[in-house]
């Protein structure tokens, strides 16, 4: 394994020398933060699975990329779950579910979405499937499928594909026969909808006398359905401990009801949403604290999903926001992310943004006001949650989470104290006073992380000199960093609308200071989707019209879908208010 400075991809899996960027690989002692950490062990692990499902067995063609992407992504979670808890001490579920569950479903269910197999007529075109639903997605599905007929079947059956397929060719269809035969019933049908059809369907939740019933419609963040049937591997979590295996084939499913208290979709294992009748949803509440963090998570990303794909109950989430919050980090995470999105959606409406940045502090003060910044230890669960609630502090302007930030810098500069652990988000607090330094602790990059962590503090500019700075700055950085920096500071949202303006103006030059490389200009053009004003959206629109290079069409549809989600949101102001305004 070779680091590899200015490296365009993240890592590659070529064959007996693996080649990464040297912040993907290389840890420092006492340097490197818990985020660069989990970062290095999930491309580690993403690489070497490639060595089974990419060397060892290629696929025959590109429309099977998702089936070598998807599969090391699932099997690097796999791997950092079986290493010793020395090395890997984090909530490895929690952060699949995270970076591939949720990101999956929002991507999905967008309008312009596509199916996880794309038919692919060149190699060309592959470019554009190096995404989320080709990575998350497809590892996804690979973890419900695992999920729904057991880890020691699904591991055999793998082995069988691979002894199979080993030192040539395989797909996905012979993938699902390996499985099915160790399995001893063909999955074959109930994987192909997931397959080769766009999104995902909700399943809505009715009590009907001794039973439930499930129907299920295809998601959309943008409204309507379609006539889309999937066969879902429902898996019912019945109070007491039972589970129950159930397909869903059709459109409406009644299966015996076995108690008043149940969840749908049983450890976040499946890719799909629940709508709850009241009741139900009312009973998993009042039993919220008994449920595992991710069967919360769970929960959290249901209500939310529906309310903003419009099928209701916005207003009540809202209401409700205190009754899912906890101070661990995966379900605190998951909540606050919610409020955030709103705020990003309105970031020029002054009344809905006080009253989230109020929610918000309502909410993190407590915790904040526990962050111990002289201690840099503990579990990577407190730590990660310390720095969570520190940037969220400051962001929603937190007296006490200022203070501690300015402690630490103080410290840094008169003292020569490290900053450890909370480097970037001290970076966001102090950056306006410090550009300068910072900058020139980027050009330094003293540690393979250091660069990001800087670019990671840039998100707290609030200065127009400092925002000017950084534009003149771009072209020295490195290639692959300018979109980075380009999509940090439009989703900060001080300086959204002026970042979107500089990359309509600037656009060709932004693409030859990427190299024409499609894939690093992809991340530019999707840092368009954060713009909300009437004004700023009729640019952005006629600036995607007039791209007219190859490889970016799957990037402009998914910024017109999330304009559009926008512009919906937009829509139901007042009930969002509501909801803010009146908490349980």
């Amino acid at each position: 394994m070779v680091g590899i400075p200015n490296f365009g991809s993240g890592a590659m899996e070529n064959w007996g020398l693996i080649t990464f960027r040297k912040e993907s690989l290389l840890v420092v002692d006492g340097k490197s933060s818990v985020e660069d950490k989990k970062n290095i062990a999930e491309t580690v692990c993403h690489e070497l699975g490639h060595m089974w499902f990419g060397n060892l067995v290629t696929m025959t063609w590109w429309d099977d990329l998702w089936l070598n992407e998807g599969f090391a992504t699932w099997i690097s979670f796999k791997g950092m779950e079986n290493v010793g808890r020395e090395y890997v001490d984090w909530d490895v579920e929690g952060e699949f579910v995270q970076w591939n569950v949720i990101r999956g479903m929002v991507d999905d269910g967008l309008g312009k979405s596509h199916k996880i197999r794309m038919e692919v007529s060149s190699g060309g075109e592959v470019g554009e499937i190096f995404d989320t639903i080709s990575y998350s997605k497809g590892a996804s599905i690979i973890r419900m499928i695992e999920r729904y007929v057991g880890e020691s079947v699904f591991m055999d059956g793998i082995r069988r594909y691979i002894k199979e397929h080993m030192y040539g060719n395989g797909n996905a269809g012979s993938l699902w026969r390996a499985i099915g035969e160790s399995y001893g019933r063909d999955i074959s049908s109930m994987v192909e909808g997931w397959i080769s059809q766009a999104g995902y369907p909700v399943i809505s939740v009715c009590e009907r006398g001794e039973g439930l019933v499930l129907c299920q419609r295809r998601y959309s963040m943008l409204g309507g359905s379609d006539d889309s049937l999937w066969i879902v591997p429902v898996v019912i979590w019945w109070e007491g401990g039972m589970e129950e295996r159930i397909e869903v084939g059709e459109k409406e499913v009644l299966v015996a009801r076995r108690g008043d208290v149940y969840k749908v979709n049983s450890s976040y294992g499946g890719f799909y949403r629940v709508e709850y009748c009241e009741a139900g949803l009312r009973r998993l509440e009042e039993r919220m604290e008994g449920l595992s963090n991710v069967d919360r998570v769970n929960i959290i990303e249901d209500v939310f999903g529906l309310g903003f794909g419009l099928y209701g109950g916005i207003t009540e989430g809202l209401r409700k926001i205190g009754v899912y919050y906890t101070s661990t980090y995966s379900v605190g995470r998951s909540v606050l992310e919610k409020l955030l999105r709103i705020k990003s959606v309105f970031y020029d409406d002054a009344e809905i943004v006080s009253a989230i940045d109020r929610r918000v502090l309502e909410l993190i003060e407590e915790r904040v006001n526990e962050v111990d910044v002289s201690s840099m230890g503990g579990s990577v669960e407190k730590i990660s949650m310390d720095k969570y609630v520190l940037s969220v502090g400051i962001e929603v302007g937190s007296e006490s989470a200022m203070r501690k930030v300015g402690e630490l810098w103080r410290r840094h500069i008169e003292e020569g104290e490290e900053l450890g652990e909370f480097r970037w988000i001290v970076y966001k607090g102090v950056v306006d006073d410090n550009i300068e330094y910072l900058l020139e602790k980027y050009r330094k990059g003293e540690t393979p992380g250091a660069r990001r962590e800087v670019m990671s503090g840039f998100s707290g500019i609030k200065r127009d000199e400092n925002f000017e700075l950084i534009v003149k700055t771009l072209p020295r950085l490195n290639v692959e960093d300018i979109g980075v920096v380009i999509a940090i500071i439009c989703r900060g949202g001080r300086f959204r609308d002026k970042m979107v303006e500089y990359v309509v103006e600037h656009g060709a030059e932004l693409y030859s200071m990427v190299h024409k490389n499609v894939m690093l200009y992809n991340i530019i053009i999707m840092s368009l989707r954060y713009v909300s004003r009437d004004s700023m959206v009729e640019k952005v629109v006629g600036f995607l019209d007039g791209i007219k290079h190859s490889g970016s069409n799957l990037s402009i549809e998914k910024v017109r879908d999330e304009i559009e989600w926008r512009r919906r949101m937009r829509e139901i102001r007042d009930e969002i208010l509501l909801g803010l305004c009146s908490s349980e």
